[in-house]
């Protein structure tokens, strides 16, 4: 979990620098308790049970035994549990402002789907508003979002588990528009209709110009593709980058590859079908088995992106020569198909992880 801006960080002027300071140390009471480990209060944590903060000056260094000098860190929700003695400047400190709780940072909504209509319509309404007004419950109303067997419409959860992909879809349709009634009372029409959160560009055709902008929302597991096809003209799934110059898509006859992570529904034949674009231009990093790449992808129908050209901009991993890096990058698609939906989610703030020898925050001072 990273700083974002808006998290409320005012410390770091680099909100994207990875490396951060904890310069502020709590003073104990020398008659204090002692600070056993594994039993430290839990204070605001993130979902995986992290020492959280909205910002740094959140952290402290605090003595696990007073006047012996073996420090750990504690958040000011931790302190807030702490049964010290508190000085005045330290109760000034755990007063001051209003401790928030870890909040999930929204994307940018691009997916959109067609409604009972044929008009499209965004999955999600609207998106970040930033910690001034994200922690704000009346500003979470329209946000909808699917989380395991549940799908969450503003601050209410549903259960989905037993409805049809048609009985979801007609759901997710309704609330967004009660939604976006409720969004958008009082604003005039034509200021509405270029409202770059509901906004829907004229479309055209997908052509190979700059990248598209990426896409940051969950793709709905019904919509998922069943069938990618990779249009790859350099060869670059061979796992060989070559700089090949411009790269011309209109002949190029694409790969068709079968989704095996998560197990598709059907059996593979279906018109589920998504378009992958590879460009040896788009490589934007490598790794001990594989080479990564920027790709435009177009959705499989009815899902598209509210974009000029119907497409986003996505990350595929191709693997080196050899059936070791394939087995690698294949094990690799199976560790993250276990992944929890929030480990691949933002959260404004920082957290701290102590199994990570090389933590993002480290004391100074």
């Amino acid at each position: 979990m990273t700083s974002k801006n808006g998290s409320g960080d005012k410390d770091a002027t680099d909100k994207y620098e990875r490396k951060r300071f904890i310069s502020q140390v709590w003073e104990r009471n020398p008659n204090g308790p002692v600070l056993k480990r594994g039993q430290a209060p839990e204070g605001c944590r993130t979902p995986n049970g992290q020492v959280w903060g909205h910002s740094l000056s959140d952290f402290f260094w605090i003595e696990r035994i007073p006047g012996v000098a073996v420090r750990t860190i504690w958040s000011t929700s931790m302190l807030q549990k702490l049964n010290d003695s508190l000085s005045p400047s330290q109760k000034k400190i755990l007063a001051a402002g209003e401790h928030h709780s870890p909040r999930v940072l929204q994307p940018w909504p691009l997916l959109c789907i067609p409604n009972d209509k044929g008009e499209l319509e965004t999955l999600c309404l609207g998106g970040d508003e930033g910690c001034e007004r994200g922690h704000n419950p009346s500003s979470m109303l329209h946000r909808i979002r699917e989380i395991g067997d549940y799908l969450e419409v503003g601050p209410m959860r549903i259960p989905v588990s037993d409805f049809t992909p048609e009985q979801k879809q007609h759901l997710f349709s309704t609330a967004r528009a009660n939604l976006k009634q409720t969004i958008t009372k009082g604003i005039k029409p034509e200021i509405l209709k270029d409202d770059p959160r509901f906004h829907i560009p004229d479309q055209s055709p997908p052509w190979t110009g700059p990248l598209p902008p990426k896409l940051e929302e969950f793709i709905p597991k019904e919509y998922l593709p069943d069938v990618l096809l990779v249009y790859d003209p350099c060869r670059l799934t061979d796992g060989v980058w070559e700089d090949s110059g411009h790269v011309q898509f209109d002949e190029c006859v694409p790969i068709r590859y079968t989704r095996a992570h998560p197990e598709r529904k059907t059996d593979g034949q279906s018109s589920n079908s998504a378009h992958l674009y590879l460009s040896p231009d788009n490589l934007c990093g490598s790794g001990n088995h594989s080479f990564v790449y920027h790709a435009p992808l177009v959705l499989p129908a009815p899902l598209t992106a509210r974009t000029p050209t119907r497409q986003v901009t996505v990350l595929a991993k191709t693997s080196f020569p050899g059936s070791e890096h394939r087995k690698l990058l294949n094990q690799e698609g199976v560790i993250y198909g276990t992944f929890p939906q929030w480990m691949m989610e933002d959260y404004c703030g920082y957290n701290i992880d102590y199994k990570i020898q090389v933590s993002v925050l480290g004391f100074h001072g």
